[in-house]
């Protein structure tokens, strides 16, 4: 875009602070002859305060004759956001009149500051708009701030550890396709890091409370969780930033195993439901509280993991684990006195592991399983982990007692 010198630096300076520290869009940029100045409007749906702001160099005596134009925007941006609030900012530092003005509005400029008090709100626009000399220097400055700001936020929510965390589970279900043309099924998803609390909680093996959510039982059990995790997974991630939807994912994984492992017998337990349940419930909430979330897109997910609960039979429990973790997470997420539900999560993983561990019996064994495994590790040339193995099972067989 073509810039004058005159003042409108004074737009950018302003523009820097919305788009590099409070997360804006920059939607539209007009150029009015009539006026001979420039106007921006900046778009943020998360903002809480205001979720369209328009910056402009006309004074509050021209708004009567944008009206039309400006409620044109408002109406079509009111359809995209709940609970619509719209800020305009006018740089300058004439005397404001509240006949010239309708909406919420502040004047800028260098030293001076007239409109609602936005110290709460936007504390690094007081101050922002300055005077400086060199302004060809200024603009360049500052558009190549904005040029980097909007670079950062766009490799930040890039879905990339979705992607990564698909990749692997795509990997660990080819390699369990080889190892199965030789040897038992069952046998190969617990050598690859299923749940199986033989060997979780006889052998104390509790990684594999995790590592079970990346090995599948199946093509429409991998289809069936990558699917989701593909639109699930992108949308927290790309809206909570990866950081957040990790600790959702593994939080959530490992609450799905322990609630499952404790009000079931020795199952085998595999997949990434209970993790993808947990960033399930975030994405349920956000459609049913904050309606941000377009119900059409994720609608083929919402059938394909109804329906995979009626046509297999699901560790249910895992997944309800996984839901209230989410649920948890989300209430974290969206309250600044979040202490409280912090301990709470912590205190429900506790209280989790602590019944984990106090389980006094196995039941049933598989010894057929077990020998299995030993074998392959046998086979694989790992002769001694082998025998070991073999000592080690014999002596949980009788602390736990099972059948």
């Amino acid at each position: 875009m073509v810039i004058s010198l005159e003042n409108n630096y004074k737009l950018l300076q302003l523009a820097n602070i919305f788009i590099g520290e409070y997360g804006y869009n920059q939607v539209v940029i007009n150029n009015y002859s009539m006026y001979s100045n420039i106007e921006s409007w900046f778009f943020n749906p998360n903002n809480k305060y205001y979720q369209l702001i328009r910056v402009t160099l006309n004074d509050t005596s021209k708004v009567s004759f944008e009206k039309e134009r400006i409620n044109d925007y408002l109406d079509f941006f009111k359809k995209q956001v709940k609970d619509f609030k719209f800020l305009d900012i006018h740089i300058g530092n004439e005397k404001y009149d509240i006949n010239n003005e309708e909406y919420d509005h502040i004047i800028i400029d260098d030293n001076y500051y007239d409109g609602i008090e936005l110290k709460d709100i936007f504390p690094s626009i007081y101050g922002a708009v300055k005077n400086v000399d060199d302004k060809t220097k200024e603009i360049t400055r500052l558009i190549s701030s904005m040029q980097k700001a909007v670079r950062n936020r766009i490799n930040r929510y890039k879905p990339i550890a979705t992607y990564i965390i698909m990749g692997i589970c795509i990997f660990v279900y080819l390699l369990s396709l080889l190892l199965g043309t030789k040897y038992d099924k069952s046998s190969v998803y617990v050598l690859l890091g299923a749940d199986y609390m033989t060997f979780t909680l006889g052998l104390k093996q509790l990684y594999r409370l995790f590592t079970c959510a990346f090995v599948h039982n199946g093509f429409f059990h991998l289809f069936s969780n990558m699917y989701s995790l593909y639109f699930v997974g992108r949308y927290i991630e790309e809206n909570y930033g990866t950081k957040k939807f990790l600790l959702v994912l593994f939080v959530s994984i490992v609450v799905g195993s322990l609630t499952q492992s404790i009000l079931s017998n020795n199952s085998l337990c595999l997949g990434m439901s209970s993790g993808i349940y947990g960033l399930f419930a975030i994405l349920c909430l956000d459609l049913l509280i904050d309606k941000k979330v377009p119900f059409n897109r994720f609608l083929p997910m919402i059938i394909i993991n109804i329906s995979y609960i009626f046509i297999t039979s699901i560790a249910w429990l895992g997944h309800l684990g996984g839901f209230i973790s989410g649920y948890l997470f989300y209430k974290i997420y969206k309250n600044k006195n979040n202490k409280p539900l912090i301990l709470l999560l912590i205190l429900m993983v506790m209280v989790l592991f602590i019944k984990y561990l106090s389980i006094k019996t196995i039941s049933p064994f598989y010894i057929g399983t077990d020998n299995d495994i030993i074998n392959i590790y046998d086979k694989l040339g790992f002769h001694n982990y082998a025998k070991s193995l073999a000592n080690r099972l014999i002596n949980i067989y009788t602390k736990y007692g099972g059948q």
